[in-house]
C-alpha cells in the first residue's frame, strides 16, 4: 500500500511538472540554437544546460560570449544573476526539515523559479512528488537545448533571435504584478536598465551588467529594506 501511494505521489509530480516541460522545451530549444550559432561546441551547451540549468543566466552566458566578453566578466555577472537561488534552497532546506539531508541536497540541485512556486503553494509535497517534478522539468530543458543544438544549422538566425524574446516575456510577466503593487520597484527595475545601458555606452558591457546589478540591488536595500514585497 505504502509503495502504491509512492507511485500515486510521483505521477502527481510528473503531471504537475508537465506544463513548466511545456514552457522549458521552446525557450531551451531557442538557447541552444543561439548558442549553436555563437559558435559554441555542443558538448559545451549542453554541459551548461546539464550543470548551470538555469535559462536567464545561460542566456547571458552566451549573450556575453557572442558580444566577446572576458571568461571573468561572465561568471561574476551570471553568478550574480543566479544568486536568488541559494534563497530559494535555504528556504526549501529550512521548509522540508523532515527530509534527510540526501533528499533535500538532492532536490535542491532542481530547484528553479517555477518549480519552486509549484512546490511554495503547499507545504507538505513528498519527497516522490517533488523529485518527479523537478526531474520532468530538468529533462525537458535538457531535451530542449539537444533539440536547439541539432536544429541550428536549419533555424534562420532571425527566427531563433525573435524566440529568444519568450525569455524575456516570461521574466515581464513575472515582474509586473510586483510592479503593479508597489512603485517603488518600478522605479528600481527602470533605473538599473537605465543604469546599465548608460554605463554600456562607456565601459566594458560585461562590468556595465555587473555594477548596474550590484547598484540596481543596493537602491533596492535603501528603498524597501525590510517591507514586505
Amino acid at each position: 500500500m505504502g509503495q502504491n501511494k509512492k507511485w500515486d505521489h510521483f505521477n502527481q509530480g510528473i503531471k504537475a511538472g508537465v506544463p513548466i516541460a511545456l514552457g522549458y522545451i521552446p525557450i531551451a530549444i531557442t538557447f541552444g540554437a543561439l548558442a549553436k550559432q555563437a559558435a559554441l561546441p555542443t558538448y559545451d551547451i549542453l554541459v551548461m544546460s546539464a550543470w548551470m540549468y538555469t535559462g536567464a543566466g545561460q542566456f547571458m552566458a552566451v549573450s556575453m560570449f557572442a558580444s566577446g566578453v572576458g571568461a571573468m566578466e561572465i561568471i561574476i555577472a551570471t553568478g550574480m544573476l543566479t544568486l536568488r537561488h541559494i534563497v530559494m534552497e535555504l528556504t526549501f532546506h529550512n521548509r522540508y526539515k523532515k527530509l534527510t539531508f540526501p533528499w533535500r541536497f538532492g532536490l535542491s540541485l532542481g530547484i528553479t523559479d517555477e518549480s519552486f512556486a509549484v512546490i511554495s503553494m503547499k507545504k507538505d509535497k513528498s519527497q516522490e512528488y517533488m523529485a518527479a517534478l523537478m526531474f520532468t522539468a530538468y529533462s525537458s530543458w535538457f531535451l530542449g537545448t539537444l533539440i536547439g543544438c541539432i536544429s541550428a544549422s536549419i533555424i534562420p538566425t532571425w527566427l531563433s533571435k525573435s524566440m529568444e524574446i519568450g525569455l524575456y516575456a516570461l521574466f515581464i510577466s513575472l515582474l509586473i504584478p510586483a510592479l503593479s503593487k508597489k512603485s517603488k520597484l518600478g522605479f528600481i527595475t527602470i533605473t538599473s536598465m537605465a543604469l546599465n545601458w548608460w554605463m554600456s555606452q562607456y565601459i566594458n558591457k560585461g562590468w556595465a551588467i555587473i555594477i548596474s546589478i550590484i547598484l540596481g540591488a543596493s537602491l533596492g536595500i535603501w528603498l524597501i529594506g525590510d517591507e514586505e514585497i
